[in-house]
């Protein structure tokens, strides 16, 4: 593990293509995610990226939006 390992900030689209398997970008970000994982780097992100990244179904009374409303 590196001291003061180096700090990447990820947006939300670079963690959007990482879960939707990109195939220009996916490459880079499992190294990015390797090399995190090995203590070399740090990846930083924001709420408002999580906020827009994460998402799970809805249950109850709840509706999740339908696909083509969900931009």
């Amino acid at each position: 593990m590196i001291e003061n390992p180096k700090k990447v900030y990820w947006d939300a689209c670079v963690w959007i293509s990482l879960i939707m398997e990109e195939a220009d970008r996916l490459v880079k970000c499992e190294y990015l995610v390797e090399q995190a994982m090995r203590g070399e780097i740090q990846i930083w992100t924001s709420s408002l990226s999580h906020a827009e990244v994460f998402k799970i179904k809805c249950a109850g009374d709840q509706k999740q939006l339908q696909a083509d409303q969900d931009r």
